[in-house]
């Protein structure tokens, strides 16, 4: 008892610290200091972060003189023009699309991407739906991210199936599913943030989605529960979708208790969300669930059905030992469904 009083007192002295020395430095005439926020929130992982030139994997980091000049402050008075669009094209379009290959140095690859996605050219768009044919995997997964964050182009047969590919692991190996919370990693043979564009961009482009539904009906009623899950999970992003019956019955098989992070409280989430949609496919998962199921049901039917006996029968503090909180998981209830 004494160490954890302890152990308090001194994380609740760092904090003090931290926001006294932020009070202060915000009055010191001459500094810039950012927001308290900003100094102790945690940035989400994105493509941005990338070197500032290309590494040879044999000679490791660049020499100071190979680094490229910083970019000069922009005007005092009055918007910047941008530059024509001929500035805007990459200087050496073929070694940035050579460098999407897996390598020893994955920054390279991450430099690349940045470049590609910014780069205001025609020819950049060609090259990467060329490389979506590439023998090299990584290649392949990053030129379709590169094309899914440029927009601004028809979708192609080929990026929806290699979006689709970043969804399905490696045989023998497993993927965790896409979570809510950006600190949990996959695993499997895609680095979690190429998975986690695939998962939205198939979740909210119409066309791509159209061109992969079939796939993803076929997961629906296939034995990987992961694959089931994140199938479910597209499919009822998509009004249009003809197999959401089977999606919500794959989300109910993730109210029960398993080893996977988070889909109770994802699933719940989205069940919630379809309102009172939901209710045929509730009613018929109720009998012979295990604790867990029965009692996140039960909280379902509180909201979309009160009055059916299992609402009635619910125990508040049966959810609290099962440390769910429920008023979260159902933050996109419509109830007025």
């Amino acid at each position: 008892m004494l160490g954890k009083v302890l152990l308090g007192g001194l994380a609740l002295c760092a904090v003090a610290g931290v926001g006294i020395g932020w009070w202060v430095a915000r009055r010191v005439d001459g500094v810039q200091v950012p927001p308290l926020g900003e100094l102790l929130g945690a940035a989400r992982p994105d493509f941005s972060r990338a070197p500032a030139t290309l590494v040879d994997p044999g000679r490791g980091d660049p020499d100071p003189s190979e680094r490229r000049p910083a970019a000069p402050a922009p005007a005092a008075q009055g918007p910047a023009a941008p530059p024509p669009a001929a500035e805007r094209a990459p200087a050496d379009l073929p070694a940035l699309i050579a460098a999407l290959r897996d390598d020893a140095v994955r920054g390279n690859a991450m430099h690349a991407l940045g470049e590609l996605i910014a780069a205001d050219d025609d020819a950049v768009g060609a090259e990467l739906e060329r490389a979506l044919d590439s023998d090299d995997e990584q290649q392949r997964a990053l030129a379709a991210c590169a094309l899914a964050l440029r927009g601004g182009s028809d979708p192609s047969p080929a990026l929806a199936r290699e979006l689709l590919a970043l969804l399905t692991p490696a045989p023998g190996q497993r993927f965790r599913s896409i979570t809510a919370r950006p600190w949990i990693r996959s695993v499997g043979r895609a680095n979690v943030d190429e998975r986690r564009l695939a998962f939205d961009v198939l979740s909210g482009h119409p066309q791509l989605f159209a061109q992969v539904e079939v796939e993803l009906e076929a997961r629906l009623a296939g034995a990987d529960p992961v694959l089931r899950f994140d199938a479910a999970r597209i499919v009822l992003a998509r009004p249009e979708a003809r197999s959401r019956t089977a999606a919500l019955d794959a989300l109910l098989e993730h109210l029960a208790d398993n080893d996977l992070d988070d889909d109770a409280a994802l699933a719940m989430r989205l069940l919630g969300a379809q309102g009172r949609r939901a209710l045929p496919n509730v009613h018929a998962a109720l009998p012979g669930r295990d604790a867990q199921s029965a009692s996140l049901l039960a909280h379902l039917l509180s909201y979309l059905d009160p009055r059916h006996p299992a609402a009635q029968r619910l125990r508040p503090k049966e959810l609290v030992r099962l440390g769910f909180h429920t008023g979260d998981m159902l933050a996109e209830l419509e109830s007025g469904e």
